[in-house]
Protein backbone atom coordinates (compact mmCIF):
# COMPACT_ATOMS: atom_id res chain seq x y z
CA UNK A 1 0.00 0.00 0.00
CA UNK A 2 2.69 2.62 0.78
CA UNK A 3 4.31 1.55 -2.63
CA UNK A 4 1.00 2.38 -4.16
CA UNK A 5 0.71 5.93 -2.55
CA UNK A 6 4.53 6.82 -3.09
CA UNK A 7 4.12 5.72 -6.77
CA UNK A 8 1.33 7.78 -7.26
CA UNK A 9 2.67 11.25 -5.54
CA UNK A 10 6.05 10.55 -7.67
CA UNK A 11 3.68 11.05 -10.93
CA UNK A 12 1.37 13.46 -10.25
CA UNK A 13 3.41 16.31 -8.31
CA UNK A 14 6.11 18.78 -9.09
CA UNK A 15 8.15 21.02 -7.30
CA UNK A 16 6.91 23.94 -6.74
CA UNK A 17 10.44 25.98 -5.74
CA UNK A 18 12.22 28.24 -7.69
CA UNK A 19 15.00 27.04 -9.83
CA UNK A 20 18.22 29.05 -9.63
CA UNK A 21 19.27 29.77 -13.43
CA UNK A 22 22.47 30.95 -14.21
CA UNK A 23 24.06 31.44 -17.85
CA UNK A 24 25.06 33.91 -20.93
CA UNK A 25 22.88 35.39 -23.78
CA UNK A 26 22.80 35.56 -27.51
CA UNK A 27 21.25 35.99 -30.35
CA UNK A 28 20.36 36.17 -34.06
CA UNK A 29 17.96 37.25 -36.56
CA UNK A 30 16.63 34.99 -39.31
CA UNK A 31 13.43 35.25 -41.47
CA UNK A 32 13.31 38.76 -42.61
CA UNK A 33 10.21 39.60 -44.98
CA UNK A 34 9.51 42.74 -47.05
CA UNK A 35 8.56 43.59 -50.31
CA UNK A 36 9.76 42.34 -53.78
CA UNK A 37 13.40 43.61 -54.07
CA UNK A 38 13.84 44.65 -50.20
CA UNK A 39 17.34 44.33 -49.18
CA UNK A 40 18.91 42.80 -45.94
CA UNK A 41 22.71 41.56 -44.83
CA UNK A 42 23.70 39.71 -41.57
CA UNK A 43 20.73 37.10 -41.45
CA UNK A 44 22.03 34.45 -38.95
CA UNK A 45 24.26 37.07 -37.44
CA UNK A 46 23.53 39.33 -34.25
CA UNK A 47 23.83 42.23 -37.09
CA UNK A 48 21.16 42.74 -39.44
CA UNK A 49 21.17 45.80 -41.67
CA UNK A 50 17.96 46.48 -43.99
CA UNK A 51 17.05 48.61 -46.76
CA UNK A 52 19.63 50.51 -49.92
CA UNK A 53 20.29 53.40 -48.00
CA UNK A 54 20.57 56.62 -49.75
CA UNK A 55 23.31 59.34 -50.49
CA UNK A 56 25.42 59.90 -46.91
CA UNK A 57 23.72 57.29 -45.09
CA UNK A 58 24.09 54.42 -43.73
CA UNK A 59 21.38 51.16 -44.27
CA UNK A 60 18.82 50.84 -41.22
CA UNK A 61 20.44 48.41 -38.83
CA UNK A 62 19.91 46.28 -35.80
CA UNK A 63 22.58 45.03 -33.21
CA UNK A 64 21.57 42.59 -30.46
CA UNK A 65 23.88 41.38 -27.31
CA UNK A 66 23.48 38.69 -25.10
CA UNK A 67 23.52 39.13 -21.18
CA UNK A 68 24.61 37.15 -18.48
CA UNK A 69 21.93 36.16 -15.80
CA UNK A 70 21.23 34.50 -12.34
CA UNK A 71 18.11 34.33 -11.28
CA UNK A 72 15.26 32.40 -10.13
CA UNK A 73 12.11 31.58 -11.76
CA UNK A 74 9.85 34.94 -12.07
CA UNK A 75 12.65 37.58 -11.73
CA UNK A 76 12.96 40.53 -13.96
CA UNK A 77 16.52 40.72 -15.49
CA UNK A 78 17.97 42.04 -18.44
CA UNK A 79 18.22 39.15 -20.72
CA UNK A 80 19.83 41.16 -24.47
CA UNK A 81 20.72 44.44 -25.35
CA UNK A 82 19.50 45.95 -28.45
CA UNK A 83 20.90 48.62 -30.77
CA UNK A 84 19.22 50.28 -33.39
CA UNK A 85 20.44 52.80 -35.84
CA UNK A 86 17.40 54.32 -38.06
CA UNK A 87 19.10 55.16 -41.57
CA UNK A 88 17.62 56.59 -44.34
CA UNK A 89 16.92 54.02 -47.25
CA UNK A 90 14.77 54.01 -50.63
CA UNK A 91 11.44 53.02 -50.24
CA UNK A 92 10.54 49.45 -50.87
CA UNK A 93 13.85 48.41 -50.13
CA UNK A 94 13.73 47.72 -46.38
CA UNK A 95 12.50 44.66 -44.88
CA UNK A 96 9.09 45.40 -42.68
CA UNK A 97 9.88 42.03 -40.59
CA UNK A 98 12.69 40.11 -38.91
CA UNK A 99 12.99 37.02 -36.12
CA UNK A 100 15.07 37.71 -33.04
CA UNK A 101 15.82 34.36 -32.45
CA UNK A 102 17.65 34.79 -28.39
CA UNK A 103 19.90 32.09 -27.21
CA UNK A 104 20.25 31.24 -23.31
CA UNK A 105 23.04 29.46 -22.02
CA UNK A 106 21.99 27.68 -18.91
CA UNK A 107 25.40 26.54 -17.00
CA UNK A 108 22.59 25.82 -14.37
CA UNK A 109 21.00 23.98 -13.56
CA UNK A 110 21.44 22.26 -16.38
CA UNK A 111 24.27 22.72 -19.20
CA UNK A 112 22.33 23.40 -22.44
CA UNK A 113 21.11 26.47 -24.94
CA UNK A 114 17.41 27.00 -25.43
CA UNK A 115 16.22 29.29 -28.11
CA UNK A 116 13.41 31.51 -27.95
CA UNK A 117 11.98 33.77 -31.15
CA UNK A 118 9.91 36.81 -30.93
CA UNK A 119 8.95 38.51 -34.30
CA UNK A 120 10.07 41.88 -34.63
CA UNK A 121 7.57 44.26 -37.14
CA UNK A 122 10.10 47.06 -38.26
CA UNK A 123 8.01 49.90 -39.63
CA UNK A 124 9.88 52.53 -42.07
CA UNK A 125 8.06 55.55 -41.74
CA UNK A 126 7.14 58.71 -44.16
CA UNK A 127 9.40 61.76 -42.77
CA UNK A 128 7.46 64.73 -42.06
CA UNK A 129 8.54 68.07 -39.64
CA UNK A 130 8.16 66.26 -37.26
CA UNK A 131 11.30 64.17 -35.93
CA UNK A 132 9.07 62.10 -33.35
CA UNK A 133 6.60 60.95 -36.12
CA UNK A 134 9.40 60.32 -38.28
CA UNK A 135 10.71 58.32 -35.94
CA UNK A 136 11.33 54.60 -37.66
CA UNK A 137 10.09 51.66 -35.50
CA UNK A 138 10.48 48.42 -33.90
CA UNK A 139 7.71 46.44 -33.01
CA UNK A 140 7.82 42.66 -30.58
CA UNK A 141 4.79 41.78 -32.16
CA UNK A 142 4.88 38.74 -29.62
CA UNK A 143 5.64 39.22 -25.75
CA UNK A 144 5.69 35.26 -25.08
CA UNK A 145 7.31 32.86 -27.48
CA UNK A 146 6.01 29.46 -28.58
CA UNK A 147 9.55 27.75 -27.82
CA UNK A 148 9.72 26.09 -24.33
CA UNK A 149 11.95 23.65 -22.42
CA UNK A 150 11.21 21.33 -19.91
CA UNK A 151 12.79 20.34 -16.86
CA UNK A 152 11.10 19.10 -13.31
CA UNK A 153 7.88 18.57 -14.71
CA UNK A 154 7.34 22.28 -15.91
CA UNK A 155 7.68 23.89 -19.04
CA UNK A 156 9.49 27.29 -19.13
CA UNK A 157 9.82 29.80 -21.97
CA UNK A 158 11.33 33.75 -21.36
CA UNK A 159 8.40 36.01 -21.97
CA UNK A 160 9.30 39.17 -23.08
CA UNK A 161 8.13 42.38 -20.23
CA UNK A 162 9.21 45.73 -21.80
CA UNK A 163 12.10 47.85 -21.97
CA UNK A 164 14.76 48.96 -19.80
CA UNK A 165 17.61 51.46 -19.31
CA UNK A 166 17.59 53.76 -23.01
CA UNK A 167 19.88 55.41 -24.15
CA UNK A 168 20.78 57.69 -27.64
CA UNK A 169 18.00 59.60 -30.06
CA UNK A 170 14.92 56.98 -29.36
CA UNK A 171 11.63 56.60 -27.25
CA UNK A 172 9.95 53.36 -26.25
CA UNK A 173 6.03 53.02 -26.27
CA UNK A 174 4.78 49.88 -24.77
CA UNK A 175 6.18 47.33 -26.93
CA UNK A 176 7.94 49.59 -29.67
CA UNK A 177 11.07 51.16 -29.88
CA UNK A 178 11.80 53.71 -31.52
CA UNK A 179 14.57 55.86 -33.22
CA UNK A 180 14.61 59.50 -34.95
CA UNK A 181 15.73 59.80 -38.51
CA UNK A 182 19.70 58.80 -38.86
CA UNK A 183 20.45 58.12 -35.18
CA UNK A 184 21.00 55.44 -32.96
CA UNK A 185 19.69 54.96 -29.81
CA UNK A 186 20.25 51.63 -27.39
CA UNK A 187 17.91 49.37 -24.87
CA UNK A 188 17.94 46.69 -22.86
CA UNK A 189 15.17 43.84 -23.05
CA UNK A 190 13.74 42.50 -19.43
CA UNK A 191 12.35 39.43 -19.57
CA UNK A 192 11.06 36.93 -16.86
CA UNK A 193 11.47 32.90 -17.23
CA UNK A 194 8.03 31.54 -16.10
CA UNK A 195 6.71 27.93 -16.01
CA UNK A 196 2.79 25.80 -16.43
CA UNK A 197 3.18 22.32 -16.12
CA UNK A 198 4.14 20.32 -18.46
CA UNK A 199 1.01 17.82 -19.70
CA UNK A 200 0.83 14.63 -18.70
CA UNK A 201 0.98 12.21 -21.28
CA UNK A 202 -2.39 9.75 -21.93
CA UNK A 203 -1.02 6.69 -20.60
CA UNK A 204 0.28 8.34 -17.55
CA UNK A 205 -2.73 10.21 -16.66
CA UNK A 206 -4.61 6.58 -17.12
CA UNK A 207 -2.04 5.31 -15.15
CA UNK A 208 -2.77 7.50 -12.49
CA UNK A 209 -6.35 7.58 -12.30
CA UNK A 210 -6.73 3.87 -12.14
CA UNK A 211 -4.23 3.70 -8.94
CA UNK A 212 -6.13 6.64 -7.50
CA UNK A 213 -9.24 4.21 -7.87
CA UNK A 214 -7.02 1.21 -6.40
CA UNK A 215 -6.75 3.16 -3.25
CA UNK A 216 -10.21 4.19 -2.99
CA UNK A 217 -11.47 0.66 -3.21
CA UNK A 218 -9.08 -0.40 -0.95
CA UNK A 219 -9.74 2.24 1.61
CA UNK A 220 -13.64 1.35 1.57
CA UNK A 221 -12.75 -2.17 2.10
CA UNK A 222 -11.27 -1.37 5.04
CA UNK A 223 -13.39 0.66 6.55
Amino acid sequence: MKKILFTLLSLVSFSASSALFQGTGSGVFDNPAGPSGFAVTGVGTNQFTWGIATTGSPASSLDYTGRSFDIDENDRFVFGTLNYFNGNIESQTGATSVDLNVGLNFTSPFTNTENFTFNLGLINTQNNADPDSSADIVNFDNTVPSNFFSSGGLDFTLEFIGFGTLTGSGFTIKDSFRVLETESATVDLVGRITSTPAPVPGAVWLFSSGLIALVAIRRRRLT
